[in-house]
């Protein structure tokens, strides 16, 4: 959640950067980087952010 606040209101959450970030964290968390985009997809506009699709480059 701290990745997603931590961009402005307004600004750009990128998916890649928000999976290595949680993957950093919590390399024991058993997620799939499907349900994590998932709730970045969920939680972003939320909180006024959007999302780029970036996970592929």
């Amino acid at each position: 959640m701290e990745v997603i606040e931590a961009a402005p209101y307004g600004g750009i959450v990128s998916v890649k950067a928000t999976i290595a970030v949680v993957r950093e964290d919590g390399p024991h968390w058993e997620v799939t980087d499907c349900d994590l985009i998932e709730f970045i997809v969920e939680a972003a506009p939320a909180f006024g952010r959007a999302v780029a699709f970036d996970q592929r480059e």
